[in-house]
Parts: C-alpha cells; sequence; structure tokens
C-alpha cells in the first residue's frame, strides 16, 4: 500500500525544484510556464484521452520543456493521457521538440513496491514520441527526488569534477598516443570513468 499523498502537482514539482537548489550539481532553471493547447489534444484525442488541464502542467526550466502529471497506476498505460499532450505540445517548440520531457509521478510510498518500479522501467523504455522519467517518491520525498534528479536532464555532474592538473599539451599527447576509443575501454576494464582514467594515467606521467 502506498502512503497517503496529500501533494499537489505543483507542489511535487516545487519540491523538485528545490531539491536542484540544495546542489550545485543540479540545476533547474527559471520556470517558465507555457500555454497547453488542449483544444487541439481534444481535437486528436478526445476529451476521455486526456488529462484535465488542472491534471497536467507544461512549462520550461530553463530550457528543457516539460509536461508533467501525477500517475495513480502502476500501469504503463498511465503514462499515455500526458504522452499524448507532449505530442500536442511539441508543435509549439520548433527545434527543441526534440528536447521534451515527460516528467510523472508516482504516490507516495511507491519507491519500495516493486510493481511500481517494473511501470516505471516500461514507461522510461519506451522511447517513442519523447523521453520519459518517472520519480517515485519514498516516505522520505527529498531522498528519492534527488536520486532521481541525479539521472535527470538537470544534473550538472561535472561542477563536482576535479580539474585535471597539466598542460593542454600533455593532455593531448595522451589521448594521441592512446586514442579515446582506446582511454574509454581502458576505463571501463578498470572500473572507473575515463576521466579519472586520464587523471592517473596524467599524474603517472607527471610523476616519472
Amino acid at each position: 500500500m502506498t502512503e497517503p499523498d496529500d501533494l499537489s502537482l505543483s507542489e511535487r514539482l516545487g519540491l523538485l525544484r528545490t531539491v536542484c537548489e540544495q546542489h550545485a550539481y543540479l540545476s533547474a532553471g527559471e520556470v517558465v510556464a507555457k500555454e497547453l493547447p488542449l483544444a487541439v489534444a481534444i481535437e486528436r484525442y478526445g476529451a476521455e484521452g486526456i488529462p484535465s488541464a488542472g491534471a497536467v502542467i507544461f512549462e520550461c526550466w530553463g530550457d528543457q520543456p516539460i509536461v508533467a502529471g501525477l500517475i495513480d497506476v502502476p500501469d504503463r498505460s498511465a503514462a499515455l493521457p500526458y504522452i499524448r499532450c507532449a505530442a500536442v505540445a511539441q508543435q509549439s517548440l520548433g527545434a527543441k521538440s526534440v528536447d521534451m520531457l515527460v516528467l510523472l509521478i508516482g504516490p507516495g510510498g511507491s519507491y519500495d513496491l516493486e510493481e511500481w518500479a517494473n511501470a516505471a522501467a516500461a514507461i522510461e523504455d519506451d522511447d517513442r514520441i519523447c523521453r520519459k522519467m518517472v520519480w517515485l517518491p519514498d516516505c522520505e520525498p527529498l531522498a528519492s527526488a534527488e536520486e532521481f534528479l541525479t539521472r535527470s536532464p538537470f544534473a550538472r555532474p561535472w561542477r563536482h569534477a576535479i580539474p585535471f592538473k597539466g598542460s593542454a599539451s600533455t593532455i593531448e599527447s595522451l589521448i594521441d598516443e592512446d586514442g579515446l576509443d582506446d582511454l574509454a575501454l581502458k576505463a571501463d576494464q578498470a572500473g572507473g570513468s575515463a576521466a579519472d582514467f586520464v587523471r592517473d594515467a596524467l599524474s603517472q606521467r607527471q610523476s616519472s
């Protein structure tokens, strides 16, 4: 059973943005409200095929367009009304239409439920129309919100990156010798990132 959840969609989105503001490696940008052409959506899919006006939000966080909604059934079909809204909303975005994100939020306590995890995976694996992401809040929603955001377009992991020590020519010579593909392969075999591998290689070269 999921726990009672009395937070509205806008409050859930506000919580996500609050978490972004608390961490340097997350950034949601400025909110710009967008008008969702529901009349077009109704004409195309019928009134029963899309969410009500108050149940869906279309806005941009920085340069990231999102269509957001709450889902209360652990099934891939629960995402369909919002995907339809996203398809209509994309028409107003021009070149940015390819960046559309459908952001869906499950009920409180859904994080620990297998049926919800399976449904979220099924929704996210479907890459038709646009990208979809599902946040499953747990009993401590701030923790699950951070975990969700770290795999979202709002993550900025490079802000925590340790800068390389060494000249540009040294880095270029290392890449020329090994090649980017070989560096990535070696990093993967070592169980680390390519950046870490290059950093370690530079350190070893400078100490030799």
